[in-house]
């Protein structure tokens, strides 16, 4: 009868103070550290609610570090859950606000939420304190494409092409941003030239193309042997050929969606190209439903359809 008493004490000490149902509390300092290290490795492991659930309780605590809001962003943005994430960087940023890496982690998750102005606004900020870094201005020139801000892409671009190792992928970035402008010969020869440094590129080849057409100029065949495969060289080939018929690699790749966004585009600059103005806007609508929405074919086919005129004003043809 002693045994049974002292066990049901047990049970109601835990019922009370939820000894076997929830997790212990953080007791010190020195506890938090650890637990927070703890949920950095299971974030680096990809368990990220395990990492939240040790983190939760770190900041229970009464945590003033901003590395533990940091880490639990990071673990909620890895979930898609981008606004709890934005919520606990904004936090991280008062308690510490030169944590560039907290400010770009949120211009990543509002670029991700489509509120491209405020995430071009944290990777200015960023530039700001990391001058020198590539990767903001990378990215802050990503950010402007998608927001329609194409000729301050450009010139960050132009700037990175100055930044050893930069040159073939800022001449690409240069490229986009001065054919969504409306530049076609000047996206032209930042293609030609990103082409020249790697000549397999078949993305490059395929702008190259298309940017050439679109400006009425000579396309520089030899720059393309190289860069003819793949779905990409595929639809080069065809604009070469004048042909609106792409042959698939493999069949399947079509049912997807990238492949459904990739051919909207391809017939909409074959038909703008061909003076088809309404089948252009019908295929540039329908890579919109498409593309991904942070992407840079979704930021073209934006483009594209604000510079068609209205419908009942479009040619037919083509």
């Amino acid at each position: 009868m002693a045994f049974r008493s002292r066990y049901l004490l047990v049970a109601l000490f835990c019922v009370v103070s939820a000894c076997s149902t929830s997790s212990p509390k953080v007791s010190d300092y020195l506890q938090a550290r650890a637990l927070s290290n703890e949920a950095q490795a299971l974030i680096d492991e990809g368990r990220y609610e395990e990492a939240i659930e040790k983190l939760d309780r770190v900041i229970a605590f009464g945590s003033i570090d901003e590395i533990d809001y940091t880490r639990r962003a990071s673990a909620r943005g890895s979930l898609t859950h981008y606004a709890e994430a934005i919520t606990d960087l904004d936090r991280a940023l008062e308690l510490k606000p030169d944590n560039w890496r907290g400010q770009l982690l949120r211009g990543v998750f509002k670029q991700r939420l489509g509120r491209y102005d405020a995430a071009i606004a944290d990777l200015e900020g960023v530039e700001r304190l990391t001058p020198d870094a590539v990767t903001p201005m990378r990215r802050t020139a990503y950010l402007k494409l998608l927001a329609g801000q194409f000729d301050e892409a450009a010139v960050r671009y132009q700037r990175l092409r100055s930044i050893p190792g930069q040159s073939n992928t800022s001449d690409l970035g240069q490229g986009m941003a001065m054919y969504l402008s409306g530049n076609w010969l000047g996206a032209s020869e930042s293609f030609g030239r990103a082409l020249k440094e790697a000549p397999d590129d078949s993305l490059a080849a395929l702008w190259y193309v298309k940017s050439g057409m679109r400006a009425g100029i000579y396309v520089d065949r030899d720059l393309l042997s190289a860069a003819l495969g793949g779905n990409e060289g595929a639809m080069t080939r065809a604009l070469l050929a004048d042909s609106e018929d792409v042959p698939a690699e493999d069949p399947q790749a079509l049912r997807s969606k990238t492949a459904r966004c990739e051919r909207a585009l391809f017939l909409g600059a074959m038909r703008v190209i061909k003076a088809n103005g309404n089948g252009a806007r019908e295929q540039y609508q329908a890579a919109q439903r498409e593309c991904p929405r942070d992407s840079i074919e979704a930021a073209e086919a934006r483009a594209e359809l604000d510079r068609l005129p209205a419908r009942e004003n479009l040619p037919s043809g083509g």
